[in-house]
């Protein structure tokens, strides 16, 4: 890839863009017609369209900073019993798959912990580590009013405050249209290599089985819930679209050649240790400032979910992904 020219093209389409457009994107997602096809499927229909701002923000000494963010990646992976596993077995007349997930911040402390939290703790038991070590989890994010209530200060680091690129508006910008005619997506990356937060729930509800069970069921229902939508919205510009991570002999390697172990590393952060095997390769070729952005997905990087939800349900909080989506009538 280093020897072919790139281009980063920033697709600026207002959510009035989205309205204009919204019966015929709603056409081309049917029959996935959940307020989450909808917005997965405007995003990706107008991405595809290439029309926007060719943009130059790349800076090699931003991705000299994030080589030293990575010895984390090479940590191994044992498929040895995890101190949650171990935890729920010593209480009697549990199961691995029914017992709630529990805190192992203190061994007395029998609250139920939130998945995503590194520590595999409660939300009191993480607050009054962040109180402790005056670091924020990510998981577990505190209000103002409780960050005052218990007199918690932060420490922000380099690494907590460091910023990707410039904002948008000091970047250098000139109106581009894409002429490409087949596009490449990601799509399959997350589904086999366990990027969903779901998939961290798994393994620390069921284990490594379990983590299994969740990427086999991702993975075998990819053509009837993504393949048809993203296609027909790409293809509605006359342009065609590639999988990488759907090659066979990817497909075939990630499931059955390759152990889990070497995919995920759920015992570090979210930057690190889900699409692990990914991060790895995207660090060997030197692309080390993508290999530690966090999962973000497209409906909700591009703002374009909350805005959609408030305008359905009058409230991000109350929106439903599975609910149906119904176009406005026309005035």
């Amino acid at each position: 890839y280093r020897d072919r020219e790139w281009n980063l093209v920033h697709i600026d389409a207002s959510f009035d863009d989205v309205l204009s457009h919204e019966k015929s994107i709603f056409e081309l997602c049917f029959p996935s017609s959940s307020h989450m096809d909808f917005n997965i499927g405007a995003a990706l229909w107008f991405a595809s369209k290439g029309e926007g701002y060719l943009v130059n923000a790349y800076n090699e000494s931003v991705e000299e900073d994030h080589m030293t963010h990575f010895e984390h990646l090479f940590r191994p992976c044992g498929a040895s019993e995890s101190s949650m596993e171990k935890k729920r077995k010593e209480c009697p007349g549990t199961t691995l798959k029914s017992n709630p997930l529990l805190c192992t911040y203190k061994p007395t402390c029998s609250k139920v912990a939130k998945s995503g939290c590194l520590l595999q703790a409660c939300k009191s038991c993480c607050r009054q580590n962040q109180k402790i070590t005056r670091k924020r989890c990510k998981s577990h994010k505190l209000k103002k009013q409780e960050i005052e209530k218990y007199g918690i200060t932060f420490e922000e680091t380099k690494e907590e405050t460091l910023d990707v690129a410039p904002h948008v508006e000091c970047w250098e910008k000139s109106s581009y249209v894409s002429t490409a005619q087949v596009l490449l997506n990601g799509l399959g990356a997350d589904e086999q290599l366990g990027g969903y937060g779901r998939h961290r729930g798994a393994f620390l509800y069921r284990g490594w089985k379990g983590l299994e069970e969740e990427i086999c069921m991702d993975v075998d229902r990819l053509w009837s819930r993504n393949l048809g939508r993203d296609d027909r919205c790409v293809s509605d510009h006359g342009k065609e679209v590639r999988h990488p991570y759907l090659d066979e002999d990817v497909m075939h390697a990630l499931r059955y050649e390759i152990p889990l172990q070497h995919l995920v590393n759920y015992s570090e952060s979210r930057s690190v240790g889900d699409k692990r095997l990914l991060r790895i390769v995207s660090h060997m070729l030197g692309m080390t400032r993508a290999a530690c952005y966090e999962k973000r997905a497209i409906q909700f990087g591009t703002k374009l979910a909350k805005l959609s939800n408030i305008r359905a349900f009058g409230s991000n909080r109350a929106f439903s992904g599975d609910a149906e989506y119904v176009v406005a009538k026309s005035s």
